[in-house]
């Protein structure tokens, strides 16, 4: 796991099929911080189909967007002086 997003993913898928929606949620979650939009989307997916709550939903959202302006400032910060 420690940082990869595809671990965290491949844990997703496994526990999804495996019926534990919650785990799957959790892992998706903290893949969508380290800035994966299909484990964002994954977790849309299960809140659409019942299986995971607004909240989670919220959650994982709060985390990608971290992790967008995250990335959109360490650009600011490293681009060039005009």
């Amino acid at each position: 796991m420690k940082g990869h997003t595809n671990s965290r993913y491949n844990l997703g898928i496994y526990d999804e099929y495996a019926g534990n929606m919650s785990r799957a949620t959790k892992h998706y979650t903290i893949a969508a911080g380290l800035g994966d939009d299909e484990c964002l989307n994954r977790v849309h997916k299960l809140f659409i189909h019942g299986h995971a709550g607004e909240d989670d939903l919220e959650k994982a959202l709060y985390a990608y967007e971290g992790y967008v302006d995250m990335s959109r400032s360490e650009q600011i910060d490293s681009a060039p002086a005009s």
